[in-house]
Formats: C-alpha cells, sequence, structure tokens
C-alpha cells in the first residue's frame, strides 16, 4: 500500500478512535434531569456516574503498558460496545423482580466496563501517533485534541435533539456505532500476525514512578483533567440553577467546546514557537484562566457575562488538555518511555480527575448551590497554573534517569 493511503488510513484510525473518547460522557451533562428522573439517582449519584469512567481510566490505564498493544486497543474497542449496551439496555437483561432488586446497578456497571475501554484508548492512542507520526507529532496531537473537543461537542449537541426523537436510552446507546467503526478500521493494524507477537516487558529496571519529572507532568494531567471533567459534568445545572433554562446552559456548555477547537490547534504550536521563559508566562495566562472563568460565573447572573466567561473558559479547556498530551509524547525519548509516561500520566491523572464531578455533586446537595463547588474550581486553576510550569521545565525523561 502505497505510503500516503497508510498515512491516511492511520490519521483516520486515530480520529474515530478519538471520538469515542468524550462523546459517550459529555452528552450525560444536558440529559443530568432525565437520568435522573429515569433511574432515581440523588445529585451525588449523577457525579458517582460521573466520576465511574474518570476512576476507569485510572484503574486501568496501569494495566495497558503490561500488554500486545495492538490486542489491547482491540479488548478496548470491544469493551467500549459492550459497556454502552449494558448501561442502556441492561434492564432488560434480567427479570422484573431483579430489576426492582438491581435498580440501576447495570447503568452504573456498563459505564465501568465503558470507561476501561476508553481508558486502553487513552493510553494508547498518544504512543500511536509517536509510532505512525514520529515526524509530526505536534501537528497530529493538535489534530488528536481537535478531533477530542469535537466529540466532546457532538455529545453536547445532540443529547437534548436525540432524547426528543429516540427516547434517553437509545441515545445512550447510539455510540455504539461509532465504537464498532472504529473498531472495523482498526483491524487491519493486526495484519502480517502482528497481534500474534509475543509482547516482552522491555527495561523492566526502569520505573517511571521514582522519576521526578513525569510526576511533574503527571499532576498537570491529573489537576486539568479533574477541572475539565468537573465543568463538563456540572456546568449546565451551574448555569441552570441561576434561573436559565437547559437549552441556555447547554449553549453555554457548548460555547467553551466550540472555543475549544481552534484553541486546541493554535495554542500549542504558538508555544513551540516561543522561547522557554516566554512559554511559562504564556501557560500561565492560559491556565488562569479557568479561575477568570468561574469567577465571572460565581460573582454574575447575566447572560452576556455567561457568554464572557464560556469564551474565557474554552480556551484553557481546548489547549491545556493538547499541551498536557504533548508533553506525555516530546518529554519522553522513546515510545516505550512515551507510553509507560502516558499510563502514568494518565493512571494517575484520571484517579486525581475522578474525585471532581463526585466532589462538586456532594457539595451540591450538602450546601444545596454550587458557590462552594466553584470555589474549589477557582483554587484548582492555580494549582494547575503552578503544575504548568513545573512540566514544562522538564527535561527528556531516559530510561537511563535515576531521579
Amino acid at each position: 500500500m502505497p505510503r500516503k493511503k497508510i498515512f491516511l488510513l492511520n490519521c483516520l484510525t486515530m480520529v474515530v478512535i478519538a471520538l469515542n473518547l468524550r462523546a459517550p460522557i459529555t452528552f450525560i451533562s444536558p440529559l443530568v434531569g432525565d437520568v435522573q428522573a429515569h433511574f432515581y439517582l440523588s445529585s451525588a449519584a449523577v457525579g458517582f456516574l460521573t466520576t465511574l469512567p474518570l476512576f476507569a481510566f485510572g484503574i486501568f490505564s496501569f494495566l495497558v503498558s503490561r500488554f500486545q498493544h495492538i490486542k489491547a486497543m482491540i479488548v478496548g474497542l470491544i469493551c467500549i460496545i459492550i459497556g454502552e449496551f449494558i448501561r442502556a439496555y441492561g434492564e432488560f437483561l434480567y427479570s422484573e423482580h431483579l430489576q426492582n432488586i438491581l435498580k440501576s446497578a447495570h447503568l452504573f456497571f456498563g459505564t465501568m466496563i465503558m470507561g476501561a475501554g476508553i481508558a486502553v484508548a487513552n493510553v494508547l492512542l498518544p504512543t500511536f501517533v509517536k509510532s505512525k507520526f514520529p515526524n509530526k507529532i505536534p501537528q497530529m496531537m493538535g489534530i488528536y485534541s481537535f478531533t477530542l473537543n469535537i466529540s466532546a461537542i457532538i455529545g453536547l449537541a445532540v443529547a437534548l435533539p436525540l432524547m426528543h426523537y429516540i427516547g434517553l436510552l437509545n441515545t445512550m446507546a447510539i455510540w455504539i456505532l461509532i465504537a464498532l467503526f472504529a473498531l472495523l478500521l482498526y483491524i487491519p493494524q493486526a495484519r502480517n500476525g502482528r497481534i500474534k507477537r509475543i509482547f516482552t516487558h522491555k527495561q523492566e529496571s526502569f520505573n517511571i514512578f521514582k522519576n521526578l519529572n513525569a510526576w511533574k507532568i503527571t499532576l498537570f494531567m491529573g489537576f486539568q483533567s479533574f477541572m475539565f471533567y468537573g465543568v463538563i459534568a456540572w456546568l449546565p445545572k451551574i448555569i441552570e440553577e441561576k434561573g436559565y433554562g437547559i437549552d441556555f446552559a447547554t449553549t453555554i456548555t457548548l460555547i467553551t467546546q466550540f472555543i475549544a477547537l481552534p484553541t486546541s490547534l493554535i495554542v500549542p504550536v504558538i508555544l513551540a514557537s516561543l522561547r522557554n521563559k516566554y512559554k511559562s508566562l504564556c501557560m500561565f495566562i492560559i491556565c488562569s484562566l479557568y479561575g477568570v472563568g468561574m469567577l465571572l460565573i460565581l460573582f454574575f447572573s447575566q447572560d452576556s457575562v455567561l457568554y464572557c466567561a464560556a469564551v474565557i473558559l474554552g480556551i484553557p479547556m481546548g489547549s491545556v488538555f493538547t499541551i498536557a498530551l504533548l508533553f506525555i509524547t516530546q518529554k519522553s525519548s522513546s515510545a516505550f518511555i512515551a507510553l509507560k509516561l502516558s499510563a502514568m500520566a494518565q493512571g494517575c491523572g484520571y484517579l486525581i480527575a475522578s474525585v471532581s464531578p463526585l466532589l462538586i455533586g456532594k457539595l451540591h446537595d450538602i450546601f444545596h448551590g454550587f458557590q462552594q463547588g466553584i470555589m474549589v474550581f477557582i483554587c484548582t486553576s492555580f494549582v494547575i497554573c503552578i503544575f504548568g510550569y513545573l512540566a514544562n521545565n522538564v527535561t527528556t525523561i531516559t530510561d537511563e534517569d535515576k531521579n
């Protein structure tokens, strides 16, 4: 096959797999009220539901590097398909008597399986980029991050219309189609017997968890994920409690994602062209925009201010995650180190992020409002600034590093 076709196939495969990594999670936000009503859930339970995929990301990300990559990706995509089916239609798989006992257990179980599958793709896609596009890493990571934001927008944008036309459960299951397409595209990666190749654990003596530089990148990834998923999960509800309808609240959340699209491509390119001392200042400004946007939401309720807050929040929501991914690929000396660092950063990072939706939901149940949760977001934005500065100054991580 000509190189250009191989390049396009690999690019399309990366894009379609990436489409599965946000939409099945973000679509819940506009439907929080409907999900609560259908499954009889409290705000804390909804927060836990949003937390489950992140918890799965954290737990299963550590395991991915121990398996043959092609097999792991195929199993991961299958898990996404099975998990999405169970969380939507699981209640029809057991008797009416068991339905009364188990209630919404299938919702959480299916979400956990789906989250495990997404965790596999989360870890392997940066390594896929480093191995398939070694000379185009910044551009391809930009496309990857751009696709993730597109996926988030799709989930937010189509959730309400789909629910009105095909119902809640079918809306929860429709993402299976994208996962099936991704699986079909990825299967050619197993050609020439590559799926049967024995996987060996190279350089077992290298422990990435003992590397201080790796922890700087990991904590940067963790706190930016804490912020992103907390905002995605609760921003519509925060706006709704200011007296607006769910349509306006969803629009505000969509604006953040539309702004995130270009920034996910533009900001990393701008950073790459700056000297290191200016990079740190630029990163501090970008990360602090999380706090600025949340301050506006905390103190103002006018729709014009909320629009401005959405634009401000969209800039770091798109660019900071891309920067974190770039750190994983560019600060690694090889694909092996990139895999180890990706597993560590996303494993620990998503465990940190998993606290966010649950914590904000619990604070809402306790204080009957979102003011305390917004304050948590504001404080987190400054923590992101600190670890962003530290991660930016990390030198290339090699298997010979001892610190």
